[in-house]
């Protein structure tokens, strides 16, 4: 048998993409508001976590255990966004384990609120369900976070603090809860667990160690995939075609590589042309390699078996770092 019971509560492109990353890691670093309004504490936060082809802003557990799915929108809700809420819960949810999903948005159709809830009340896939519809004060948030992606991608966070002072960020607005028996639905296999190689626990490592050293970045704080187990993409918040890779080479090199796409290459040769010389002082002259044929700039620290695992994962990272926020300006000059 399946039980639920809704409750309300009275109360008030691409670059839009950008401006809700901002939310996003804003909620990731500084998560107390977004646990007052959910009434539980964050953990394990992750960002834009793929789950097949579809992919979730905001991932975490809450401490009473439920795994925590968060969606958010800059704008109202239209028939895009509920189709994409319903698939998330397609793909997500368990019904054998406890599970939370949180919709943020500026303002809600309305009609989509109550059919998703008609949804979540009529099957039984949903039973052990939670779900949260937030309203975000978009009228205060937003013209802060378009201010924030004005500004240099590493300068960001430095301003996060401005939507801290937001007293009421969030309100909420509605809320589902479900409660059945498992009885009628037979148990879904454990989650397989992965073994990762010892090349992607090394890209793991570094990442984590970024997020402690380079945590002024946005984009290390995204979720990485690790399983081409040859590198993972930092990005570079300025154009699609240009991305950060740390990367274990062929032969077992482990480095940080600055790729170019197909329509950014002459960014690539203007470097090359213009600031080859200023560049590598800026490094210190350390080993780097201008690959003319794939059109990508990279430093390496040697082989990966030649080091002590801990030590090597704490110089790459601090090469990164260095290696980014230096590159980061001559490819601004550059464009």
């Amino acid at each position: 048998m399946l039980t639920f019971f809704c409750y309300e509560v009275i109360g008030m492109n691409q670059r839009n993409s950008r401006k809700e990353l901002i939310l996003n890691l804003y909620c990731k670093l500084y998560p107390q508001k977004l646990n007052e309004i959910l009434g539980t504490n964050l953990s394990s936060i992750m960002l834009e976590r793929d789950f097949g082809k579809r992919r979730v802003d905001i991932t975490a557990k809450s401490d009473d255990g439920k795994s925590c799915y968060i969606e958010v929108v800059l704008k109202k809700t239209d028939d895009i966004h509920y189709e994409q809420i319903k698939k998330i819960m397609e793909v997500v949810i368990n019904p054998n384990a406890d599970n939370l999903i949180v919709w943020i948005a500026t303002e809600f159709n309305h009609n989509h609120i109550q059919e998703l809830f008609k949804l979540i009340a009529s099957n039984h896939l949903y039973r052990n369900l939670e779900v949260k519809i937030i309203k975000l004060n978009g009228e205060a948030v937003i013209p802060i976070l378009e201010e924030i992606n004005k500004v240099n991608i590493l300068e960001e966070v430095e301003k996060y603090n401005q939507i801290d002072s937001i007293e009421a960020l969030f309100y909420l607005l509605r809320g589902i809860k479900c409660f059945g028996n498992n009885g009628n639905i037979s148990s879904l296999p454990k989650e397989k667990e992965v073994e990762y190689t010892r090349k992607q626990k090394l890209l793991i490592k570094v990442v984590e160690r970024l997020r402690e050293d380079f945590w002024t970045n946005p984009n290390v704080h995204q979720y990485k995939n690790v399983e081409n187990g040859n590198y993972i993409s930092i990005g570079s918040g300025i154009s699609n075609g240009i991305e950060y890779r740390v990367v274990i080479n062929r032969s077992n090199n482990m480095g940080v590589e600055l790729c170019f796409g197909h329509n950014c290459k002459k960014i690539f040769y203007k470097l090359l042309a213009e600031n080859k010389e200023a560049i590598e002082e800026s490094l210190d002259f350390v080993h780097f390699v201008w690959n003319n044929k794939h059109e990508k700039i990279g430093q390496y620290v040697g082989n990966n078996f030649m080091y002590e695992e801990n030590l090597l994962v704490k110089r790459l990272a601090r090469i990164t770092r260095q290696y980014i926020c230096i590159l980061d300006r001559y490819i601004r000059q550059a464009i």
